[in-house]
């Protein structure tokens, strides 16, 4: 098994969350990926099954899956762990096991966010035998799935209580947290909370508060060029050392050395991210020029975008002769005015507009279409062009006819 990449995403803001999470992932070939997700919810979709989130969120999914992660986008809290391995012909047994799995769903305790931390941690290290036993350790996670120490259950004995908990000091990453504040939030003794805490999540809670500023801390090195002293000042910390010191404690590597391991693997992760949306607009453009109906793309000004094969056959063009030219470069004035004023009325009024038109191949015969043209949209809801879908009905028609005669 070779450990391709292994990720921490955390905080994101809701721009970021529909740019990064809310799109669509295709795996390759021998590429498996395992999703561990937390303080968050939302809907995860693998193969078109859309599975609901609940913090504790774990699934593997397998070569050739295509999945969407569609957080809810106002909570910004969210911790996303990402593991991509790759295994080969020496891993039948691990590649038949997470058959076995078959993309089954898990509810994980908090606890494994620690597992997962010591992964990324050992991970990133530049020493060759950290990085073996996180492979090592993410092989004995993987292997214990089924075991009680990872598993949660829906309602366990003070679960809940943990949980509340835990919901409190995520707000207060960046501040200062004392015990008889959450004790008096949960209408708990100190002594009592402490015991129900420990035994629910193994650590005890200011340890555990302690580990989240660190998992922050760590995000904030990833996603910005602050310094470590700024850093230490924005979570609390007393001193930049102070910050160095229990960072290294929890994560094996200084800070600098975690910022500088990620940045080293970051240019391969954009690449590896640029082929993945490749991968899945090529797909896209494959399926819509399968498609027997017409289907074209123009952007906000009319320019034209794309084409399918259908739409190039009734033009008796090919789609890069078409694009960037206008409906006026194409139809007849008559034609092109009539098609501009319709396109206007559905940019000004937003909404999706169907009518019926006949169309003249270039060898002279006429066919009778539905056409249903839309406006499309960013992720913020600005409109980007319109997409025309256009079926024939000649046959149909005709047929309907001769049966009512």
């Amino acid at each position: 098994m070779n450990v391709r990449e292994c990720i921490l995403i955390s905080n994101l803001d809701t721009v970021k969350k529909a740019r990064y999470l809310n799109k669509l992932f295709i795996q390759e070939e021998n590429e498996y990926r395992a999703h561990l997700i937390l303080d968050q919810s939302g809907y995860f979709r693998v193969n078109k099954i859309n599975h609901p989130i609940e913090s504790g969120f774990f699934t593997i999914t397998l070569p050739g899956d295509h999945y969407t992660f569609t957080p809810d986008i106002t909570n910004n809290s969210l911790t996303y762990f990402l593991v991509i391995f790759e295994l080969g012909i020496n891993d039948a047994s691990l590649i038949s096991y997470l058959s076995s799995l078959d993309r089954e769903i898990f509810r994980l305790k908090q606890t494994c966010r620690f597992t997962f931390d010591e992964i990324i941690s050992r991970e990133h290290s530049e020493d060759f035998f950290q990085k073996e036993s996180a492979r090592h350790l993410f092989l004995s996670f993987v292997y214990s799935l089924s075991k009680e120490e990872y598993l949660g259950t829906r309602y366990p004995e003070g679960r809940e209580i943990a949980d509340k908990a835990i919901d409190f000091m995520q707000k207060r990453k960046y501040g200062e947290l004392r015990l008889e504040e959450l004790g008096r939030h949960l209408n708990l003794s100190v002594p009592h909370f402490i015991r129900i805490f420990k035994e629910k999540m193994t650590l005890p809670p200011m340890k555990y508060f302690t580990r989240l500023k660190v998992e922050e801390a760590a995000n904030l090195l990833m996603s910005n060029d602050k310094t470590l002293a700024t850093i230490a000042e924005d979570l609390n910390f007393s001193s930049a050392a102070h910050f160095s010191k229990t960072f290294k404690q929890y994560m094996s590597v200084s800070p600098t050395q975690y910022r500088n391991n990620y940045i080293n693997t970051l240019e391969n992760r954009q690449k590896r991210s640029i082929k993945e949306i490749e991968k899945a607009y090529a797909l896209l453009h494959n399926i819509i020029d399968e498609s027997p109906d017409l289907v074209f793309f123009k952007d906000i000004n009319g320019i034209m975008m794309g084409y399918n094969r259908a739409f190039c056959r009734v033009m008796g063009q090919s789609g890069e002769d078409m694009v960037g030219k206008s409906d006026f470069d194409l139809f007849s004035r008559e034609k092109a005015e009539f098609f501009t004023r319709r396109d206007e009325m559905i940019f000004r009024t937003n909404k999706p507009y169907k009518n019926e038109e006949w169309m003249v191949y270039p060898d002279g015969h006429k066919r009778k279409f539905e056409v249903y043209k839309a406006p499309f949209h960013d992720s913020e809801g600005k409109i980007l062009g319109l997409i025309g879908i256009s079926r024939d009905i000649t046959d149909r028609e005709e047929n309907s006819r001769r049966k009512n005669q």
